[in-house]
This record gives C-alpha cells, structure tokens and sequence, in this order.
C-alpha cells in the first residue's frame, strides 16, 4: 500500500479487523460495474445487498466534423497505458504506407517528462498537458476516436462512456469494465490488454 511495508501492515490489519463489519453492517454495496463487483468476489458479500450503478455522464459537445485524430484523455502512468499506447503509435507510424492520423495527448503524470520527450521526435503528436473539462470535452469533439489502453481492469472506464456520449468511438483494452460499456466492432474498438501491436491494428 503506497510503496511501503509498514503502511501495508496497517492496511492488513485494519481489514482483518473490520471485515465481518463490513459485511453485516453496511445496507447496501453499490459498484460501477459488473467488473467491480467481482473483483469484491471474494469478500463474500451478501448477493442481496450488492447492487451496479453505472457513473453518469453529464451533457457533452457532440462530434460535428471529426478530424483525422485519435485523442488520448486521462493520467499519463504506466497503469493507464501510456507506454502501450506509445508503442502503438511507433507501429501504426512504421506500418502504415500513409499514415494520416494525428495524436492528441491531455493528461499530467509521472509519465509526462518520457511522454514529451517521445512527442518532441514526432510530429504527429500533440502533448496538451492537464485540461479543464470544457478544454477536453472540445477536444473529445474533433476526434476520430478516444483511446483508453489501461493495463489495470477499470472499475468504469468514465473516458470511454463520455466519449460515446458525444458520438465517439472509443478504442479500449479488453478488461474491466470496457467489455461491458464496448460491444466490439459495433460502437467501439477493444484490444488485448497490454498488446501494442493489436492496439495499433485497431488505431489503423
């Protein structure tokens, strides 16, 4: 838990502790997902009380003329697919006989001085940095496509319903709740988790 052994002790202990409690005292357990409450399986939470409330998604800009641009939203770390989706840019540059898309990047991280020093070698890519919701919904609307290659299961995945929201299809890994929110090849794209090769066919 953060890094630490000693935090992790702690949380250890504190759900030993508490476990029975939070079974029997809360009325009710909501999650955003099917995907999450699995992931809660193994707590042996009472079915009864278990229920899935997807996230909502407020009023957005709708896709008028979309450019040629696939549009990254979201914190640029290693478990949001950030490297991933770097190498699938490589290979959809490398593999296409005239590549015409554009990438488009909003986001701040721990991956942010790498992913700049990337951009700054191809012009194809745009780096805009952390963005209002005003800023990003603008840019959600020029788009070809939204793209979410997380590597963790996403409990929900609120970048892919937005996108959808406005009339975008998004391209996401396939796990988490993205394989609930995507019916693949009808209103979006899914890719095996983590295989940049696959992301890139699906960029193409």
């Amino acid at each position: 838990y953060h890094d630490s052994s000693l935090a992790s002790a702690v949380m250890a202990l504190s759900t030993t502790a508490n476990r029975e409690t939070w079974r029997t005292v809360p009325s009710a357990f909501v999650f955003l997902s099917e995907a999450q409450r699995a992931l809660f399986a193994a707590l042996q939470l009472p079915t009864s009380r278990c229920f899935v409330k997807d996230n909502l998604v407020p009023p957005t800009l709708q896709r008028a003329l979309p450019e040629d641009l696939i549009v990254f939203i979201g914190r640029l770390a290693e478990v949001k697919g950030v490297r991933v989706l770097m190498r699938a840019w490589d290979d959809y540059l490398a593999e296409s006989a005239r590549p015409k898309l554009r990438l488009a990047v909003a986001g701040a991280g721990p991956l942010e001085a790498e992913l700049r020093a990337w951009a700054s070698a191809r012009a194809s890519v745009e780096v805009h940095g952390l963005l209002d919701r005003e800023a990003c919904s603008r840019l959600v609307a020029r788009a070809t496509a939204v793209v979410a290659p997380a590597e963790w299961r996403e409990p929900f995945g609120l970048v892919v319903a937005e996108a959808m929201a406005a009339g975008v299809g998004p391209v996401a890994s396939a796990h988490g709740a993205f394989p609930e929110l995507i019916e693949d090849g009808v209103d979006g794209l899914l890719h095996p988790p983590g295989d940049h090769r696959a992301l890139a066919d699906r960029i193409r």
